[in-house]
């Protein structure tokens, strides 16, 4: 080992020892050796070998302990029966071992009562010698293993390439084993479904795919299937006054996209597949559609800024006659988009404020105000975001998306990410399918829906807590599914049960549209103050 690495070693074991008491001053090795036998039976024999002897205060900084311990004791041992490449290939594996336990990240035992190894938990992490494996270039090997010897103890694993490897490692079979880990069982945590009070709302006979809100009026709009397989439409309009759905305009024979008001007039992109071109815009003019422009490709997205619409796809032409992929409807003119700064860049997303048009590009966030077009930032992570949402409040850009873990705000050069790192997981829905499916900035709070589940407690790395349902009144964590609502740094689930495809507000009240179709709303007070009183309950 080089002089500066073992430096570095020895300073970051000094922290340790100096961060945590010492056990008993009189037995301190006999005490740790107990500790020891609790992660890994094969330190029965090695009580004289134990270097390091910190008191742990959690399951993190046991396994800790006892890698330190095993590091030390692979570094003392004798090498003379191993040729050159093995002990090169030993001294690099007690490097690997040495960073990973440095790094601290471990598996944590969500599975079992009982101590017991884990080859790869949850998030792909790596019990110490399947990290091992893997940073010899044995990934694929590692994951076998998983998939059909997940608990097994190193001695019970089969596998054709694991003598192979072993036998050029550096290390034998019985040092692997005491590497090896046992990870603890969970601790329990009492936990209360989701106690704020959603009540249906009066459903009307077709199904609604996605909730509009109204402009300067008090109505929902829906767009609505009426048929089996979604070839006719209509729009739906929905009174909080009355309480009713009743019909808006006359039904199309085709598929309603998107819904948008401009200047007091609703706008759709429709598919009319009977139609020589079916991509078209269509606006209500009485109680009848009436075609306003046609595409020769999707229309991805339409945007009302200013008075004007902004329609966005992977067109090539608008009405025959204007060549661009991105065009402005303003009154009975249609033309090709162009500012100050365009330089013709093909964007993907446009989303509109109160106060700029931002649209993006390769990652690239572009603010249209002013009839000028200026870039302001990159995207964090772009090329490995996806299925992201967008939304935008005066001069701030908002983007949302699993593969974020929460979402960012971009406003001028500026970023802040927001993450919910207090997402749980239940095991048939694994957090890898979950999904956002809108997300929407109200009253200055994040509100994001989808296909997860989630509680109030963070999990952080190593933090084998798990949730069990109690009492309400002795609960000081919630659990719920569908609908996350933020305050200040913390998301809350504000929903029991649901997978959520869209919500819009109406009159301080949150209407949500579940995936079995139905629709419900909940008062934002009331959300608000059943999160105070958790919060109340937690400070207690």
């Amino acid at each position: 080992m080089v002089q500066g690495e073992s430096n570095k070693w020895i300073i970051f074991i000094f922290l340790i020892v100096i961060a945590f008491p010492t056990i008993g001053a009189a037995k301190p090795k006999e005490e740790t050796h107990k500790l020891l036998m609790g992660v890994n039976k094969n330190w029965a024999d090695l009580e004289n070998e134990i270097e390091y002897t910190f008191l742990p205060s959690s399951e993190q900084e046991l396994v800790q302990l006892h890698l330190f311990n095993v590091v030390s004791y692979l570094e003392s041992q004798s090498v003379l029966q191993l040729n050159k490449k093995q002990k090169e290939n030993r001294l690099f594996n007690i490097e690997i071992l040495r960073n990973y336990c440095e790094a601290g990240v471990f598996p944590i035992n969500n599975l079992t009562p009982f101590r017991t190894p884990i080859f790869i938990a949850d998030q792909n992490v790596h019990c110490a010698v399947g990290f091992l494996m893997k940073e010899n270039g044995l990934e694929s090997v590692t994951q076998e293993i998983a998939a059909n010897q997940l608990l097994a103890y190193l001695k019970d694993i089969e596998h054709p390439q694991l003598n192979p490897w072993q036998k050029t490692s550096g290390l034998s079979l019985f040092e692997l084993a005491l590497i090896q880990p046992t990870y603890g069982p969970p601790s329990f945590v009492c936990a209360t479904p989701v106690p704020v009070e959603w009540n249906k709302v009066t459903k009307e006979g077709s199904r609604i795919t996605q909730l509009v809100e109204g402009e300067n009026d008090n109505f929902i709009y829906g767009i609505s299937e009426l048929d089996d397989y979604g070839l006719k439409h209509e729009i739906k309009r929905y009174s909080a006054e009355t309480q009713l759905w009743t019909s808006f305009g006359n039904q199309i024979n085709g598929q309603i996209l998107e819904l948008v008001f401009c200047n007091n007039q609703m706008f759709v992109s429709v598919f009319l597949p009977a139609e020589k071109y079916p991509h078209q815009l269509l606006k209500l003019n009485r109680k009848k559609w009436e075609k306003i422009a046609h595409f020769d490709g999707n229309v991805t997205s339409i945007q009302s800024f200013q008075n004007k619409l902004y329609i966005l796809g992977n067109f090539k032409r608008t009405s025959d006659s204007i060549v661009s992929n991105f065009v402005v409807v303003d009154g009975n003119s249609i033309e090709p988009f162009n500012a100050v700064g365009f330089m013709g860049r093909a964007f993907d997303h446009i989303k509109s404020s109160e106060t700029a048009l931002f649209l993006t590009n390769n990652g690239g966030v572009f603010k249209f105000k002013n009839d000028s077009i200026n870039y302001l930032t990159g995207i964090k992570y772009y090329h490995y975001v996806k299925d992201f949402i967008v939304d935008a409040i005066e001069d701030t850009f908002l983007v949302s998306s699993v593969s974020l873990g929460g979402y960012n705000k971009y406003f001028d050069d500026l970023e802040h990410s927001y993450s919910i790192n207090n997402m749980l997981m239940g095991k048939v829905q694994p957090y890898n399918v979950a999904n956002f499916t809108k997300s929407k900035m109200i009253n200055g709070n994040m509100i994001i829906a989808g296909d997860f589940r989630s509680s109030t407690m963070i999990n952080q790395i190593n933090d084998n807590r798990k949730l069990v349902k109690c009492a309400d009144t002795v609960a000081i964590h919630w659990y719920g599914e569908g609908l996350l609502y933020q305050q200040e740094q913390m998301f809350y689930p504000v929903l029991n049960e649901g997978i959520v495809l869209d919500f819009v507000e109406l009159d301080n009240r949150i209407y949500i549209l579940k995936d079995d179709g139905s629709i419900s709303c909940a008062e934002l007070d009331e959300i608000e103050e059943e999160v105070g009183r958790l919060k109340a309950r937690i400070l207690n």
